[in-house]
């Protein structure tokens, strides 16, 4: 008589080694903090509300073309908004291997937090926000 379930191979995530990712080409991403300064929030506001929903979909689309994975989600206060370069980390490829991470009230704003960062405040360069590694100390 055949078995009636499928013998499932044990995914990367249930090993318990430290090192999760080995072997499974998965590499982590940076992930990038941008923190607004009271006079970049008031800006931020303001931004925000002379838009509308087009403009919203248009810095998605635009995002997803550029290669971007965006992610929105509840958090455990508010709600969370990323974008995720999808792309190989490469010369060619802006923001390769990095994450930039926002969190607000409603979905909707942390949707315009997120796209306030990444063209106005850092100009698609996630460099020059700071990354988990400069934040340790």
């Amino acid at each position: 008589m055949p078995a009636t379930t499928s013998k499932q191979s044990r995914m990367p995530f249930d090993d318990k080694s430290e090192d999760k990712t080995k072997g499974n080409g998965y590499e982590r991403p940076t992930f990038v903090r941008c923190d607004l300064t009271a006079d970049q929030r008031k800006e931020l506001a303001e931004w925000a509300n002379a838009r509308n929903a087009d403009d919203i979909l248009d810095y998605i689309n635009q995002s997803i073309e550029d290669g971007y994975v965006l992610s929105l989600k509840p958090a455990q206060s508010g709600y969370q908004a990323s974008l995720t370069q999808s792309r190989p980390n490469a010369v060619h490829v802006p923001n390769g291997g990095k994450s930039l991470v926002t969190r607000a009230s409603t979905p909707e704003r942390s949707l315009w937090s997120l796209y306030y960062k990444h063209t106005q405040v850092l100009e698609k360069d996630w460099s020059r926000g700071n990354t988990e590694a400069e934040m340790d100390w």
